[in-house]
């Protein structure tokens, strides 16, 4: 959807991080983890950045560390000692910082749900798909805000939104259905695509 349509806010309000001011509405409930698309790099160690923000980390191993390193490609990372320090907001690109997020999940664990704010904005498209692939080992159902069609396949439906203009008109299609409308040239009734679900099973 269209900037200001509320992508952001529902995905939020969705995840349970934030409260619907009116209305109603069904937050995931469960463990849920949410990857944003500005990466909080707190000061410290790499080690220490990694395991944000959760404790169920603490345990990591230096071998696990780098494993989640590897995972999302920061190979020459895992490569150095955890315990070093840095300034990693300025060491690490805005492509890096996004990979060091998912390398989060991968140490957290398997978790319920997943919530990606265009968690894969700042990565070129063969890199995105290496770490939306990792996904369904990772959790139950992902749901995704992006704008790149490049993820339509990972996901069972596209949640279309249209925005105020619209008077909040929105479309749930499947995955399917919107790429054939695509390639059929039906471009002028879809919205750009703006929150996705993926799931191991079935729709989120």
């Amino acid at each position: 959807g269209p900037s200001g349509a509320g992508k952001t806010s529902l995905l939020r309000v969705l995840c349970g991080l934030w409260n619907a001011e009116a209305g109603h509405s069904n937050s995931f409930g469960g463990d849920n983890f949410f990857l944003p698309q500005r990466v909080y790099m707190p000061m410290g160690s790499l080690a220490f950045c990694l395991r944000y923000p959760s404790s169920h980390q603490d345990a990591s191993t230096n071998a696990q560390l780098a494993q989640a390193l590897h995972t999302v490609g920061l190979s020459d990372l895992a490569e150095g000692d955890p315990n070093r320090e840095a300034d990693w907001a300025h060491r690490l690109s805005p492509g890096e910082q996004q990979r060091l997020s998912f390398a989060r999940l991968v140490l957290r664990g398997r978790c319920d749900s997943v919530f990606l704010d265009e968690a894969t904005s700042a990565l070129d498209t063969p890199s995105e798909a290496r770490l939306y692939k990792t996904l369904s080992s990772l959790c139950e159902t992902f749901v995704s805000v992006g704008h790149r069609e490049t993820l339509v396949p990972f996901h069972t439906h596209v949640l279309l939104l249209q925005g105020e203009h619209h008077h909040g008109a929105w479309e749930l299609v499947t995955s399917h259905e919107f790429l054939n409308r695509k390639a059929a040239g039906d471009a002028s009734s879809l919205a750009r695509p703006a929150t996705f679900g993926g799931s191991e099973g079935g729709a989120a």
